[in-house]
């Protein structure tokens, strides 16, 4: 009986070392696996590098010349529209300007024409009252005569 256990048990044994074997072989390929998958893993990744630096000169070359030139044309044309603008602005401006110069001509006009009326009535009544003359009113430059300030210039006028 012992010799029976003893061979059952080396029969384990060798089972053992024989499972074993085997594990130790998959391991070996699991190793040899994961080395080659690390292995291509990298070169993808130097791969992938190249292509990344590959597409940023290509994109160098070919893309960014078009890009520069479209944003210095954008830049012309907004450079255009701006002066453009501004001329509209300055026409504008002076036009305001001119219309003003003219309402401010009107306006002289209207108050010259409304003094001479008042001097014109001053003296017509100052004809009919001859001893008022020197008092109250009479011809211009005369003793006693309003002093009237002369027309003002646009400039005064602001």
């Amino acid at each position: 009986q012992v010799d029976t256990e003893a061979a059952d048990f080396e029969a384990n044994l060798t089972s053992l070392q024989q499972h074993m074997q085997r594990l130790n072989l998959c391991l070996e390929k699991e190793k040899e696996k994961k080395e080659l998958v690390s292995k291509e893993h990298t070169a993808l990744q130097t791969k992938w590098k190249n292509v990344e630096v590959q597409s940023r000169e290509f994109l160098d070359l070919q893309y960014t010349p078009c890009l520069r030139e479209r944003q210095e044309h954008q830049r012309g044309k907004e450079l255009l529209r701006r002066q453009k603008q501004e001329r509209r602005r300055a026409e504008a401006k002076r036009k305001a300007d001119e219309q003003l110069q003219v309402q401010i001509r009107k306006k002289r006009a209207e108050l010259e024409i409304e003094e001479k009326k008042k001097q014109k009535l001053r003296l017509a009544q100052a004809k009919q009252q001859p001893g008022a003359a020197g008092a109250e009113g009479g011809a211009p430059g005369a003793p006693g005569a309003p002093v009237l300030d002369p027309p003002k210039t646009p400039e005064e006028l602001d």
